[in-house]
């Protein structure tokens, strides 16, 4: 009788399941990401540091957020145990238009 019930239970799973979209929607998961020139600086064009803010499931990596003057706002990672800023940054462009 256990089994029975193990057996059903596992089918109804298999058919519960869906397959998972290869790509993001359009217009989601587009944020592109920047190659860091250095790893140790960044660059002027990035404008001024805004925020700093880290993760509590990474709680030794640091986000850094700039805004240049154009209102982009970018994001470095800076690792504290290597003292070093990962090799990608993240772009979120300003838009001109209106959110509906």
């Amino acid at each position: 009788m256990n089994r029975v019930i193990v057996l059903l239970i596992l089918a109804l799973l298999a058919l519960s399941c869906a397959r998972l979209p290869e790509r993001a929607e359009e217009g989601r998961g587009d944020i592109p990401y920047l190659s860091m020139v250095a790893l140790d600086s960044i660059p002027s064009a990035w404008g001024h540091l805004v925020s700093v803010s880290n993760s509590a499931d990474f709680g030794h990596i640091f986000q850094l957020w700039f805004e240049d003057p154009t209102g982009n706002v970018r994001v470095a990672f800076y690792d504290m145990r290597d003292n070093t800023l990962q090799t990608q940054g993240r772009l979120f462009p300003r838009s001109q238009g209106v959110m509906q």
